[in-house]
């Protein structure tokens, strides 16, 4: 068999240009397109743009771009295995709210099971779901912590048969519990959450997919996370949903 012939990269040829753009309105009132992390946009620097080595000169991952494709489906669920979320953090809310996964089993909004629990008919289940709620945790927005914290919803019974007890919105593999509460306010696995999934509604951040679901499952309280329980927070995550 012959060997494989690739063509070297042609940076005067590069694939994102003017035809790749989207279309006006499509990137997000909140998105900052000179973010190195997720724009297409090229350096300026000559000894980079001129440079197959440095992806000649591209600054991000070209989430403007993809934006122009598709921005998500509610039924894709990305899983945060990280330390845990703010919940009580009004700011972070605001972005994160609606997109934490809900566990329907074991959290049924009042319409029931029926249309998937989409009791408002956005097309999709989430917090906002489940009409006006005690805000039990203080933070001036309905999250699911809310619903973690109700004792109709939290009420001992494992309704799903999964081996987690009342797992309404992820899990926390470190104290073994069901609220996967940032009790250090350390804050890291909030700000993944927020990079993968805050929503498109013109304040705070936007995610690379605001349009998806996030599974929040606590594995530790810092950079460094126990291997076992790291590994279980993965099973946990491939099982729910």
């Amino acid at each position: 068999m012959a060997p494989l012939s690739v063509p070297p990269t042609d940076c005067a040829r590069w694939r994102y240009g003017a035809a790749d753009e989207p279309a006006a309105g499509v990137l997000p009132a909140e998105y900052d397109r000179n973010d190195y992390k997720r724009t297409s946009l090229r350096a300026s620097d000559p000894a980079l743009v001129d440079s197959p080595h440095n992806q000649c000169g591209q600054m991000g991952i070209a989430t403007d771009l993809a934006w122009g494709v598709t921005k998500g489906r509610p039924d894709v669920v990305v899983a945060v295995l990280d330390s845990g979320i703010k919940w009580r953090d009004r700011q972070s809310m605001q972005d994160l709210a609606d997109k934490a996964y809900i566990n329907l089993a074991e959290a049924t909004p009042p319409c029931g099971t029926a249309h998937g629990g989409d009791c408002n008919g956005d097309g999709r289940f989430d917090i906002r779901d489940f009409g006006p709620i005690a805000d039990r945790n203080g933070n001036g927005i309905a999250d699911p912590e809310d619903l973690i914290l109700d004792p109709k919803y939290n009420d001992g019974i494992d309704a799903d048969h999964n081996g987690y007890v009342d797992d309404i919105s992820g899990w926390d593999f470190l104290y073994g519990d069901n609220d996967p509460l940032d009790t250090v306010n350390y804050g890291h696995g909030t700000g993944e959450a927020e990079d993968s999934n805050a929503a498109e509604n013109g304040t705070g951040n936007v995610g690379t997919c605001p349009k998806c679901s996030f599974l929040p499952v606590r594995v530790g309280d810092s950079f460094v996370a126990d291997g076992q329980r790291f590994a279980a927070g993965v099973l946990f995550a491939l099982d729910s949903h």
